[in-house]
């Protein structure tokens, strides 16, 4: 073989092993930003609560005031309705009383 040869397949295996992807890395679009030069910058900065490390989604879903229907949280969770009746028993605080 040449030296041509033996390049080209060096290149095609170091491009074929740059693909191999772990589940355990980082999204590639995670810190992806595009320039936009024709409009003014905006910035936002969110907490989710006073712990700004805890999100506390199970309350926010499962024991919101004006409650999630059944059906819905039972496609968005792919669980049957009895376990959603269930996960709302726990977290359900009755607001009436």
């Amino acid at each position: 073989m040449t030296a041509k040869t033996h390049l080209i397949i060096a290149a095609l295996l170091a491009l074929s092993t740059s693909c191999v992807v772990w589940a355990s890395d980082p999204s590639p679009l995670q810190d992806f930003c595009v320039t936009d030069n024709s409009s003014k910058a905006i910035a936002i900065a969110a907490l989710s609560s006073q712990n700004p490390g805890t999100i506390t989604i199970v309350n926010a879903v499962f024991a919101s005031k004006t409650p999630i229907s059944d059906e819905a949280l039972s496609k968005a969770f792919q669980v049957d309705q009895k376990t959603v009746d269930r996960l709302q028993a726990q977290f359900w605080m009755d607001n009436n009383n």
